[in-house]
């Protein structure tokens, strides 16, 4: 029998977005995570599930408190960026007792950039606790408009803010706006959100030529010049209930558009469509955001300054902890 390996780890979400976190600060001796690995942690069967897993290692004492280790759930990869991610990230730190109580900014390095993490205070005489729904503010950094795109002849790199994509089987609609918010996303701004073709437009666009390392895909409807609808395709874990980094490179393409105003707030109605099924005609947009609201499951984001530096305001939860043994050959590297 293969050897195993006990690992400790917290479950948590940021608006239905979850996330399996494991500490390597806390628990020096867990060795680094792997592709494989990640793969047998995220799985929903087999596994603890989740759309990523999130590793907390030091920071390198200088520029970042903290590296924040990002791997998806489907192929193992590691990325460079996720909001809501994030946000559990910043909220764990502080519960883990990683900081003082009193500890309201932190930084964190991905593998792309440093983002400035931002916990609200505590009560006077209350302690950090993963019972608590905490409201966490992201300095994702700036959304930069578009990509060196590679042209198809040869003739070298051309830098682009949108396309217009040609899909097999699907008429050709409005340009896709290019983000790089530290991870590549396309914008596509649509009509009625709750009818977008998520599940089939969304991995072809995914893997479209001009995003080499794939993308994450956002379909997103304008309600009115304050509030925008999202749902996102992401990249090796097809949609998600919610998507910080994308809700930032919506609100930034929409902004530079010139259809809302900053800052925006971000509705991701992929929950109330999975409790009516594929029926989205028994759905009202503007009930869905109603509730939405009533139970504060939104993203706040204001565009800041020249570099469109995206602040993203928004909650993060413990679900539960514990451990799970896994085969130790699983973090061999490869």
């Amino acid at each position: 029998m293969a050897a195993q390996l006990t690992l400790p780890f917290t479950k948590m979400h940021g608006l239905g977005n979850d996330f399996v976190v494991v500490d390597r600060v806390s628990s020096p001796e867990v060795p680094p995570m792997t592709a494989a690995a990640a793969i047998a942690l995220s799985d929903r069967h087999r596994g603890v599930g989740a759309d990523q897993v999130l590793v907390v290692e030091p920071g390198d004492g200088n520029e970042a408190s903290f590296r924040y280790l990002i791997y998806n759930a489907g192929d193992g990869a590691q990325v460079e960026q996720c909001g809501n991610g994030a946000r559990c990230f910043a909220k764990y730190i502080r519960d883990a007792g990683l900081v003082s109580p009193e500890t309201t900014v932190l930084s964190a390095a991905t593998i792309a950039r440093t983002i400035v993490l931002h916990l609200e205070p505590l009560a006077p005489g209350t302690l950090p606790s993963a019972d608590a729904i905490d409201m966490v503010t992201v300095d994702m950094g700036p959304a930069v408009a578009g990509f060196e795109v590679a042209i198809a002849d040869g003739g070298g790199c051309q830098h682009r803010e949108a396309i217009a994509p040609r899909l097999p089987g699907y008429a050709p609609g409005p340009e896709l706006l290019l983000v790089d918010m530290g991870n590549p996303h396309g914008v596509w701004v649509v009509d009625d959100v709750l009818t977008a073709p998520v599940s089939t437009v969304g991995p072809k666009l995914e893997r479209h030529p001009v995003f080499p390392a794939r993308a994450n895909i956002g379909f997103v409807q304008v309600i009115d010049r304050s509030r925008l609808a999202l749902r996102v395709y992401e990249r090796s874990a097809s949609e998600t209930q919610a998507c910080g980094s994308g809700a930032c490179a919506a609100a930034a393409a929409c902004v530079r558009a010139g259809l809302v105003d900053t800052p925006v707030r971000v509705y991701f109605p992929l929950p109330a469509l999975a409790a009516t099924g594929v029926d989205t005609g028994a759905l009202n947009l503007g009930a869905v955001v109603a509730d939405l609201d009533r139970a504060r499951a939104f993203l706040d984001i204001a565009i800041d300054g020249d570099d469109a530096r995206c602040l993203m305001t928004g909650p993060a939860a413990s679900v539960f902890c514990g451990s799970i043994r896994l085969d130790a050959t699983l973090f061999e590297s490869a």
